[in-house]
């Protein structure tokens, strides 16, 4: 009777494992391409993936102080990601973003006799040169049985960013005028050289977003998150030309900026502009 007992729970035991594979490939066999290959990814898989943006860009106000931003316009983040099951998966991305900003004000140009009636203009030049980076390294879920799948986990993040403002004057100093009018005003000193201090972030992230399978192994999506983090900006410095009387000719001056290192602290939602995302797996 026992013996009997064993083996009827024994093959109920199979019949089940077979029912439930057999229930599991006919739900499979639902998201299969007209080439017959399963749409969603699978244990084992990988995959690459851009975004545009990412999710972090450290920026410098004209002050020096350390602002975080958590929303980065300028920057296009590369993806990888290794599937540990079908609802599982180790993702990590890097994105860099290096340019060049021009920005050019129109100011009166300073005339020993100034005639109202054919007032002449110079230009003041601002250059802006900046470079930032991000590495993230965290898990992400998947739930969904259909094309659309929902996503939700956290990571790490890292990052780093530097900027420079060089800025060229319409009006130059000299004996005549040692204070010329500038797009910041009449300025007997006036910065030509505006070097920020190297910052470096480290903070955590929780996001949430869906993928949606436009085709086998393919998707778009998008995602939203909260990151959280701390800020170090490092020593800058900013150089000033002014006109010396004792010398009669424009000197410069170079003084520290953040003397001492700043920190920050800050925290805040992403992905406000709407940025999609592409995931191929394979």
């Amino acid at each position: 009777m026992k013996k009997h007992l064993i083996l009827g729970l024994s093959l109920l035991m199979i019949g089940s494992t077979i029912i439930k594979a057999q229930s599991t490939e006919n739900e499979k066999s639902k998201y299969v391409s007209k080439k017959g290959t399963y749409i969603f990814p699978e244990q084992g898989e990988w995959a690459i993936g851009v975004y545009a943006p990412t999710v972090l860009l450290f920026q410098m106000n004209h002050a020096a102080q350390p602002v975080s931003i958590f929303t980065g316009p300028n920057q296009t983040a590369i993806w990888v990601k290794k599937m540990k099951s079908e609802t599982k998966a180790i993702r990590s991305r890097a994105g860099f973003g290096v340019g060049e900003i021009n920005t050019n004000f129109t100011v009166p140009q300073s005339v020993l006799t100034f005639d109202p009636n054919n007032p002449t203009f110079v230009e003041d030049n601002v250059k802006t040169n900046f470079v930032n980076g991000t590495l993230a390294l965290g898990i992400e879920n998947r739930r969904g049985k259909s094309r659309f799948q929902g996503i939700y986990g956290y990571e790490g993040l890292i990052g780093f960013s530097r900027s420079t403002i060089k800025t060229t004057y319409g009006n130059p100093i000299n004996a005549d005028f040692t204070a010329p009018q500038t797009y910041l005003g009449n300025l007997a000193s006036r910065p030509v050289e505006v070097f920020n201090g190297n910052t470096l972030f480290m903070g955590a992230r929780g996001f949430v977003g869906v993928e949606y399978f436009f085709s086998a192994k393919a998707s778009l999506g998008g995602e939203f998150g909260y990151t959280g983090g701390f800020s170090i900006i490092g020593r800058g410095y900013t150089t000033n030309e002014y006109w010396n009387s004792e010398t009669m000719d424009v000197q410069t001056i170079t003084t520290p900026r953040n003397p001492a290192k700043l920190s920050s602290i800050g925290m805040g939602l992403d992905n406000f502009n709407a940025a999609i995302n592409f995931f191929f797996y394979f």
